[in-house]
């Protein structure tokens, strides 16, 4: 029953992707890393930092994995441990 599942999921896949390699998107114009953003979600949960495209936030993480969005124009700031609260 596993195998058919896989199976299933592998012919889904490719039929979807059609063989094509997907465009990665666009790196973020700001990461601020170092520091303490309250996401303001239900458990107020509280990242290390904020990847921002334009206006709009793009995710938070910790910094490891906002480093690895980074392009060669992303601007990355340390926030030196300060606190950022987005939207406000």
């Amino acid at each position: 029953m596993l195998r058919i599942a896989c199976a299933i999921l592998l012919v889904s896949g490719a039929a979807t992707m059609g063989g094509q390699v997907l465009p990665r998107p666009p790196a973020p114009d700001v990461i601020m890393i170092n520091g303490r953003v309250i996401t303001v979600d239900r458990s107020f949960t509280i990242a290390e930092g904020v990847a921002i495209a334009g206006d709009r936030i793009l995710t938070t993480g910790n910094d490891d994995q906002l480093r690895s969005l980074a392009g060669p124009s992303t601007r990355i700031i340390d926030l030196k441990g300060s606190t950022v609260l987005p939207g406000l």
